[in-house]
């Protein structure tokens, strides 16, 4: 029971008055039953909505502009967090800035734009970022910044605007944060240049920046040209080891005044491969130390002599007065070449040896290939050649085949001297002439200094199968043959055998 009910009880009991102020307090009474996130609907108590909120005085109210709430039944509102907004009343959510604005504060209202010089290129934001070096933003609420363009820079951050590079300075690339200074050799005589305009042929600027043609002035050039020389670098490509291959490179004054050079060496890691070579004649240079007048030129020789296999490099350098230093590479590669050895190449055959063995070597660095042995020049009757373990074979370095020779006449003494044969028996010699393309032989019998002639028919085959070989002499014993051993090697492609039979 209430304090109002109990005086009432207790000091008007009956009256009507105390009735009225009885009723009157139970009714307040049932007022203050609503709690916070309450409000009173006609003596019901009702939840609050979200976008609004109930304090606990029996009302509900809207959430104010940069204030939201998505729940129901709360107390109070929620303030928007920096990087966000709430533009109207009653919201249930914030908005996030957009790219290009921002806000630092909370409970706001708005965002406020990232100002020139600055950008923003997130959402929710809280502050806008200074362009970087290089960049610039000429406008406000923007999401990103703007490269220098070529010709000009921006040295600082958060700048408005690029700078055009001055005369003697040029810019070719964009987003830079300074401009170059015009090389010797060049100029630049505007402003926001992205190049420099090189010297008149035959002239050099001498300093960096210039600012008109009138720097340059006339001065000494060194051109170099030749077969094996590009871009700065003579090539000599592949070359055996031990052997040299050799070039020629003009040097030429291509400019408007005298040329003095007064040294040419040879360095770098394999400079012992390379040799320079001056000549003493021609248009040879003669000496490390000359004058090239204006449009004048003479020769040095270069040789390639690689010692190893691999690659090699050198470098040739010129000391001179051209305003451009000159320095020339020298490369090339190297391989070892196959050898082919054969250490006896004159083979006796008789009687007693009949036959024997001829060993091919490879003393070289590289493999050695053997070709179709005795193919192009073969070994004829009588002999014999087994080359079946050679012929064909790649050899390696330092290994080594046999091939066999044999005698296989059956009638020894005889020879062949151009188309007759003749063979000695007793001190009298007996021969066969080919008489034509006729298969008619005459046969000749020889003792002393009188001659005997015999016509007979003969078969061809039949004299043949009798013995022969080739290039001796009438009235010889000896009959000889050869034949050869092509190979890769570079040097001694083909060897030949002389084979001889004496009985």
């Amino acid at each position: 029971m209430s304090i109002r009910q109990q005086v009432c009880y207790n000091l008007c009991a009956g009256l009507l008055i105390c009735t009225f102020w009885l009723l009157t307090g139970i009714s307040e009474a049932n007022a203050a039953a609503c709690v916070a996130g309450e409000f009173d609907a006609t003596g019901t108590c009702e939840t609050c909505i979200p976008g609004s909120y109930c304090p606990g005085d029996d009302a509900t109210y809207e959430c104010a502009a940069g204030f939201y709430q998505p729940l129901s039944g709360q107390a109070s509102c929620l303030v928007s967090p920096p990087g966000s907004f709430v533009a109207f009343t009653g919201s249930i959510a914030s908005t996030p800035c957009d790219v290009g604005t921002f806000q630092a504060l909370s409970g706001q209202t708005s965002c406020d734009l990232a100002p020139a010089g600055k950008y923003v290129d997130t959402t929710g934001a809280i502050a806008a970022t200074s362009c970087a070096v290089g960049t610039f933003q000429n406008l406000s609420g923007q999401g990103s910044c703007i490269d220098a363009p070529a010709g000009s820079y921006v040295d600082v951050t958060g700048a408005t605007s690029a700078i055009p590079c001055a005369v003697g300075t040029f810019q070719a690339l964009s987003g830079q944060s300074s401009c170059d200074l015009a090389p010797a050799g060049k100029y630049v005589d505007t402003t926001g240049a992205i190049a420099a305009t090189s010297c008149p042929s035959g002239t050099w600027s001498y300093s960096a920046g210039s600012i008109s043609v009138s720097a340059c002035v006339d001065a000494p050039f060194l051109t170099i040209s030749g077969d094996f020389y590009s871009a700065g670098t003579v090539n000599f490509g592949n070359e055996l080891v031990g052997s040299t291959k050799g070039t020629t490179l003009t040097l030429t004054n291509s400019g408007l005044f005298d040329l003095n050079i007064t040294d040419i060496l040879i360095g770098g890691t394999n400079f012992s491969d390379f040799s320079l070579n001056l000549g003493a004649s021609g248009n040879f240079c003669g000496s490390t130390s000359l004058v090239l007048a204006p449009g004048n030129s003479c020769d040095v020789g270069m040789d390639f002599s690689p010692s190893a296999m691999g690659y090699r490099t050198a470098t040739l350098d010129f000391s001179h007065d051209s305003p451009l230093p000159t320095q020339i590479i020298l490369d090339g590669d190297s391989t070892y070449a196959p050898v082919i050895e054969v250490p006896s190449t004159n083979v006796v055959l008789s009687n007693t040896v009949t036959s024997t063995t001829v060993t091919i070597r490879n003393t070289g660095g590289d493999n050695l290939l053997l070709g179709d042995i005795a193919l192009a020049n073969p070994l004829e009757y009588p002999f014999s050649l087994d080359s079946s373990a050679c012929t064909g074979l790649s050899i390696n370095p330092s290994a080594s085949c046999s091939l066999t020779i044999s005698y296989v006449g059956d009638l020894a003494g005889w020879s062949k001297s151009n188309n007759a044969y003749w063979v000695t028996l007793r001190e009298t010699q007996y021969g066969f002439m080919l008489i034509g393309t006729l298969l008619t032989t005459g046969l000749f019998i020889r003792r002393k200094k009188y001659l005997l002639l015999i016509v007979m028919v003969v078969s061809i085959a039949s004299l043949n199968s009798c013995g022969g070989g080739s290039d001796s002499n009438p009235g010889s014993d000896l009959v000889t043959d050869s034949f050869d051993i092509p190979s890769n090697d570079p040097v001694n492609g083909s060897v030949t055998v002389l084979v001889s039979y004496r009985p």
